[in-house]
């Protein structure tokens, strides 16, 4: 099973999503930001986007 590790930076009114290797998105609260990272993985073409270990890590 992948680990994604994502680093995230809040920004305005929102949470930059940084995906460690593959790319960046966003999300209107931490509560929604493995769900958001998530779809951008599948949307990327990762077939464990679904399964894989999301650990997403704020940073100030």
């Amino acid at each position: 099973m992948s680990t994604y590790t994502v680093t995230a930076r809040r920004w305005r009114n929102l949470w930059e999503l940084a995906i460690e290797g593959v790319g960046v998105t966003q999300a209107r609260t931490l509560g929604k930001a493995e769900a958001m990272v998530r779809d951008y993985l599948e949307l990327d073409g990762h077939e464990d986007a679904q399964t894989a270990t999301i650990d997403i890590r704020p940073v100030p």
